[in-house]
């Protein structure tokens, strides 16, 4: 199905009741995100056999909390809107709706944000929390008082236990941190995939095929954090096919350094060149580190290493991993 962004609240459409609401920002949607939803659908009466009933909404905002007040000058994004999208429409979301944050917004009392937005704008009979939730202004309200605000007013709290280890709650924080060090072999346990780039594929400087005989795949601008520089088995996707990859996150000071850069190269991939085209990337495992080397052909001879170490990690995930056939 498809998910309905919604950003003005004059144009909300009148949701079948019962309305499911969760409030946060979902950035990943990871696993502890992914119980949250189970549970939205479990209440508005959606089974596999029982026909679609209920409206489950997510409210999200933009730009991201912290950098309005403050606290951070940006935050890279572990999923882009277009994946969110993608993600939510399979976990059957009816809207998403992005609420522009301010500091006005910011000010507002949890009685004030609930009454205005949770009961009035999407007239909800539930909301849906993990147990640290807190609302208001200096986030002061606690999921006892929210319960009870709630009640009062014809609404019920259900809270949702954590997801994961004991003390090890799974947050995007983690998960930002874990992408930017290059540790990503265990993140499909967080997120329930792998952790996928989306972009567009652009122009680079023409080396990867012409002079190295591994031609590439660069990826333009994105929103999305960067894995810490080094080279990656993967996959990318590209036209509804998948193929398996090396990916290269770095700066090739075999070259002179410059800008960060990720290019991205298709094992057996034979068809036409890919500028414009979207391609989505997913990381599996690093490899080694971003190296420098004294000529081209001690870099082919470890490009072709790096191809050949793939290969074996990849054929391994090929049987293991269920989520291949579903996100890339």
């Amino acid at each position: 199905m498809k998910t309905l962004l919604a950003r003005d609240p004059s144009r909300l459409p009148r949701f079948e009741a019962p309305v499911i609401v969760a409030i946060g920002n979902f950035d990943g949607l990871h696993r502890g995100h992914q119980a949250l939803l189970s549970q939205m659908a479990l209440l508005a009466g959606r089974t596999d056999s029982a026909r679609r009933s209920g409206t489950l909404v997510l409210v999200s905002f933009h730009p991201h909390p912290a950098m309005v007040l403050g606290r951070a000058e940006t935050i890279p994004l572990i999923t882009s809107l277009r994946q969110k999208l993608e993600l939510l429409g399979r976990a059957g979301v009816d809207c998403l709706y992005e609420m522009r944050f301010t500091k006005e917004l910011a000010a507002k009392s949890a009685e004030q944000f609930l009454s205005s937005v949770l009961l009035d704008q999407l007239r909800a009979n539930t909301l849906v929390a993990g147990p640290d939730i807190t609302l208001g202004c200096n986030r002061v309200a606690n999921a006892a008082f929210i319960s009870d605000f709630l009640s009062s007013r014809g609404c019920r709290l259900i809270i949702v236990p954590f997801v994961g280890e004991p003390g090890a709650k799974i947050g995007s924080r983690r998960i930002r941190e874990l992408i930017g060090r290059g540790e990503l072999s265990g993140l499909s346990s967080l997120l329930g995939r792998p952790y996928i780039l989306q972009a567009r594929v652009v122009r680079g400087d023409g080396r990867g095929g012409k002079i190295l005989g591994f031609p590439t795949a660069n990826l333009g601008p994105t929103s999305q954090i960067l894995p810490a520089i080094g080279v990656y088995a993967g996959f990318a996707q590209v036209d509804g096919k998948r193929y398996e990859a090396v990916i290269d996150v770095g700066v090739r000071p075999t070259f002179g350094r410059g800008p960060v850069t990720v290019e991205t190269h298709l094992l057996d991939y034979n068809g036409l060149d890919l500028y414009g085209k979207r391609i989505q990337v997913a990381f599996l495992e690093k490899i080694r580190n971003e190296l420098t080397f004294k000529d081209i052909s001690a870099l082919q001879r470890q490009i072709g290493s790096d191809v050949d170490h793939a290969r074996l990690l990849l054929a391994k995930t090929n049987v293991k991993e269920a989520w291949l056939e579903r996100y890339c």
